[in-house]
């Protein structure tokens, strides 16, 4: 009996030391949140600034998951994800919430005013997507897209169908088709791309949208906020933030120039920067908390 006692005491002395030595073994680490991004510049943009207030504001550790945009919706579905920023609804992602909708949840619109179509340089003198097939020579007879699985290039074969439009579709990431567009307007060429608001390119380059008389393309959408079913529950003040989280046209627009502007770490250090500037702001998706 008295060796058994003196196990015990060496035992939780040595439970004591170790608390007092390392004591972060005497308390359990907060879940990282893990938060979907696909590689658009709107995504990046909301992401990082959400990702700051949870880390410094917050005290939350965050995880970014890149990915296509078909596998953050499944993700979130799965619970292998547990925050979304850039559904685009009522029309680009409605497949997706079709889809997995009962596995998710809209915690709300983030920014209102968004829309998608076919965009060109101010220069090109035609203002429909109906001509083009008149001009398509000029064009290379190629509408420059974006990756394969996103919902504008749904929406661009739909509308190469539905105007009878003698092009391709030409797919790839979003850089590269903003190198594209970069080297076409250098030389003055005629390039017709999807094209979707907020985007940085067009605050750098004067582009506009073709006119959409069969409305393939619908009209303004919002993002939203969606997240893993159950989210919520579990992390009430996180979800109570982003409820509150939201940017005015001028807020992002300004975003994205710093992204575009700045790289690796300076693009961080610039977000860190716009947050302290926009302390009214940032208290609004606070107040509550």
């Amino acid at each position: 009996m008295k060796f058994r006692g003196k196990l015990i005491f060496i035992l939780i002395l040595m439970t004591t030391v170790t608390m007092l030595v390392f004591p972060g073994c005497g308390k359990s680490q907060p879940k990282s949140i893990k938060i979907g991004v696909v590689d658009w510049p709107e995504c990046y943009c909301m992401t990082e600034i959400v990702k700051l207030v949870l880390e410094e504001k917050m005290n939350f550790p965050v995880e970014i998951i890149n990915s296509d945009v078909d596998t953050v919706y499944q993700n979130l579905a799965e619970n292998k994800c547990d925050i979304f920023l850039d559904c685009w609804l009522p029309i680009t992602h409605d497949k997706f919430i079709s889809q997995y909708g009962s596995d998710i949840e809209n915690l709300g619109v983030n920014f209102r005013g968004a829309r998608t179509g076919l965009a060109v340089p101010s220069y090109v003198s035609i203002e429909s997507i109906s001509q083009l097939n008149t001009y398509k020579d000029k064009f290379n007879s190629t509408i420059v897209g974006i990756e394969a699985e996103a919902g504008i290039i749904k929406s661009t074969q739909k509308a190469i169908k539905e105007y009878n439009l003698d092009f391709s579709l030409s797919t790839s990431c979003s850089n590269q088709m903003e190198k594209r567009i970069e080297e076409a307007i250098g030389k003055k060429e005629w390039i017709v791309v999807t094209g979707w608001i907020p985007h940085w390119k067009f605050a750098q380059w004067d582009l506009f949208f073709l006119d959409d008389p069969l409305f393939i393309y619908g009209g303004e959408e919002n993002l939203h906020t969606v997240t893993r079913k159950g989210f919520a529950r579990e992390y009430p003040k996180i979800a109570e933030f982003l409820y509150n989280f939201h940017l005015e046209k001028d807020e992002l627009v300004e975003l994205l120039l710093l992204m575009n502007n700045n790289s690796g770490d300076n693009t961080e250090k610039a977000f860190v920067k716009w947050i302290s500037e926009h302390k009214e702001t940032v208290d609004t998706w606070l107040y509550s908390l």
